[in-house]
C-alpha cells in the first residue's frame, strides 16, 4: 500500500530495515532523555499471572529483553 500510495518500489527488506531503524531512533530518544534498560521491565505480575485465552506467562529474562536491541 505504501508503494502504490507514493509511487515508490520498496522492498519486503526495505520496510524491515526502516521498522529497524525507527526502532532504533526511538531507542537513542529514550536513552537521551533519561530512561534506560531498567524502564524497559515490565511489571512482576505478567510474571506471576497467567493471561487467557493461552493462560501465557511472562519468561523472558532481564539479559534477553536487553539483548533486544542488538539488532
Amino acid at each position: 500500500m505504501i508503494n502504490a500510495r507514493f509511487g515508490i518500489a520498496l522492498t519486503g527488506d526495505d520496510v524491515t530495515n526502516l521498522g529497524k531503524h525507527i526502532l532504533k531512533l526511538e531507542h537513542q530518544f529514550n536513552i537521551a532523555a533519561g530512561l534506560n534498560s531498567a524502564h524497559d521491565r515490565l511489571p512482576d505480575f505478567f510474571k506471576t499471572e497467567p493471561v487467557a485465552p493461552h493462560n501465557a506467562v511472562w519468561d523472558f529474562s532481564d539479559a534477553e529483553i536487553d539483548e533486544f536491541w542488538n539488532f
